[in-house]
């Protein structure tokens, strides 16, 4: 018996390269138009490591908004 689970999660090219291995297969996808990704996290949260990379992100992220 033999178990399969196909999954499609869509990835930045840029981050292909690292989630590339046995049993993952990372394709390219044409015709799609630039997507927009936010980060949330619950207000409540005091993780230094949640807020360390909301920082990061926020650095990051281009501020053509």
């Amino acid at each position: 018996m033999s178990i399969v689970v196909a999954e499609i999660c869509p990835v930045a090219a840029a981050n292909a390269p690292l989630l590339a291995r046995d049993g993952v297969a990372v394709r390219p996808v044409d015709g799609v138009a630039p997507s927009r990704f936010a980060l949330a996290w619950r207000a409540d949260d005091t993780r230094p490591r949640v807020h360390a990379h909301a920082r990061a992100a926020a650095g990051a992220a281009p501020q053509d908004r």
